[in-house]
């Protein structure tokens, strides 16, 4: 009895070391598809940002200046993505050759060599590229720190902008069950504040998970959320230009000028071009969703920042124009 019970023990406890190994081997290797990516590229990139490419769009020029400048930037952020994923690569190898994204079909650029797609395990493994590594090749290894305290800065400013708007935007419904003291249209109350601190406690367990690719239905439903805003900025534009409530000298007036080619002065210009640049940030999330994407050749590695960014900027043009 004895003999077996040790025997039993000795082979759960294989058997728990196994599955332990498997699952801590499952977490290094690349699960991502180019869907998976696509969506959390997306999703670090088309945002509550987009609302403003209305504003951009109408001071810079809505029918020629301000798509000229928006096509431009894609192909710009493009070729940066395109070019930080090469720097990312060489900085974890020191090797020109797998800094290469220049391989045909079949070839993965992982760690400095071209491998053939029947090598699997080895095609399947992690990657290791980031923003420091590559921070600190360029600059030597201080600026590892600098950039990542950027990194973080960029993260942290930009999560609690997000709280801030998720908290404005509940406020009608905290209104409604808590009366606010001094009426609606007031500052931030307890109340609001607590709104704001639930949402952020929700989406804390999310911030836990080990990999990107396992967000990719939350990026999903990020992409659907933003899709339905955009419908009702255009529904809403078109209302507004050919409803017949809105027949009255002054809309037609302001049609007008959304229907500028040109702005009206530099300054517009200027004030315009960072809205451009805002809605194509997406470069700290790049490399980690690179290293995690399967076989990651040439062809594969430019379908997913192309068919990620050239939707995004046909979504942009349209919030952007119907908007303005």
């Amino acid at each position: 009895m004895t003999t077996e019970a040790t025997t039993s023990q000795e082979n759960t406890t294989t058997d728990d070391a196994t599955i332990d190994g498997t699952v801590n081997e499952n977490e290094n290797l690349r699960q991502g598809t180019i869907s998976s990516a696509r969506f959390n590229l997306l999703s670090s990139m088309v945002g509550g940002g987009s609302l403003s490419l209305p504003l951009a769009f109408h001071q810079s020029g809505s029918t020629f200046i301000a798509p000229l400048i928006l096509v431009s930037t894609a192909a710009l952020a493009q070729r940066s993505i395109l070019f930080l994923i090469r720097a990312g690569i060489y900085s974890t190898t020191g090797s020109v050759v797998g800094a290469q994204l220049e391989g045909g079909d079949g070839v993965a650029i992982i760690g400095g060599n071209n491998i053939l797609g029947n090598t699997q395990n080895r095609s399947n493994k992690k990657g290791t590229a980031s923003y420091e590594n590559v921070a600190s090749q360029a600059f030597g290894p201080s600026a590892k720190y600098l950039s990542t305290a950027l990194v973080f800065a960029c993260c942290f400013f930009g999560t609690v902008g997000y709280a801030v708007l998720l908290r404005d935007m509940l406020e009608p419904l905290v209104d409604s069950l808590v009366e606010p003291p001094e009426g609606v249209g007031g500052g931030p109350t307890a109340a609001r504040n607590f709104s704001m601190w639930v949402v952020v406690l929700c989406v804390t367990p999310l911030c836990t998970l080990r990999n990107l690719t396992a967000l990719k239905n939350v990026g999903a439903a990020s992409m659907a959320s933003v899709g339905t805003v955009g419908l009702c900025v255009a529904y809403r534009s078109l209302q507004c230009h050919f409803g017949s409530g809105y027949g009255n000298e002054k809309h037609d007036a302001a049609a007008g000028d959304a229907m500028a080619a040109f702005p009206e002065s530099m300054k517009q210009l200027l004030d315009a071009a960072p809205l451009f640049i805002s809605a194509y940030i997406c470069h700290f999330n790049v490399l980690p969703i690179h290293n995690e994407l399967r076989c990651p050749t040439s062809d594969r590695v430019k379908k997913w920042v192309s068919t990620s960014l050239w939707p995004a900027t046909l979504f942009y043009w349209v919030i952007g124009f119907t908007g303005s």
